[in-house]
């Protein structure tokens, strides 16, 4: 179990990339996908160590609607925890909630603005539903004119404590 600053911390963890550019870059795996959605590795032997996955999700564009849909990329496996971390522009307070196609609801975790109008949130689904790459991740917010978001898949993440 993690407190919101392990958490938090634990959002801006790179996995280290496999091979890389000239320029130091990441290069992306180049083996054709297999048929059909692949699956979600099981994570249960590591439920002692906390670690992260993988990232199953990210955007960003300029926003034309309240509602953005981001497609998995990549498994999840069943009782993993989903963090989704997203920074909206030109926005005020209000309310934003994050879905996926499984059900899973996800919690607000942190939630700063500044006198620009830039907020950053972080919210996190613990003992999510397998995902597979046929799903996708749905953020409902008040208003903003663009949003960056990723979602990371965490292994042994249970709860965030406050």
């Amino acid at each position: 179990m993690l407190g919101v600053g392990g958490t938090l911390g634990l959002v801006t963890v790179h996995a280290p990339a496999a091979q890389t550019d000239a320029h130091g870059c990441p290069v992306e795996d180049t083996e054709p996908p297999a048929s059909g959605p692949p699956a979600a590795a099981d994570h249960t032997a590591d439920a002692a160590n906390p670690s992260w996955v993988a990232r199953t999700a990210f955007d960003q564009q300029a926003v034309s609607s309240t509602e953005a849909s981001l497609p998995v990329q990549s498994p999840v496996a069943r009782g993993d925890a989903l963090v989704v971390s997203m920074m909206l522009t030109s926005t005020c307070p209000g309310a934003v909630s994050v879905t996926d196609s499984r059900g899973d609801r996800f919690q607000l975790v942190g939630d700063v603005s500044d006198s620009l109008r830039h907020r950053v949130l972080v919210l996190a689904a613990f003992g999510a539903a397998a995902l597979t790459t046929a799903h996708q991740n749905t953020t409902d917010t008040d208003h903003c004119a663009a949003t960056g978001q990723t979602t990371s898949q965490w292994a042994a993440v249970l709860a965030v404590l406050h």
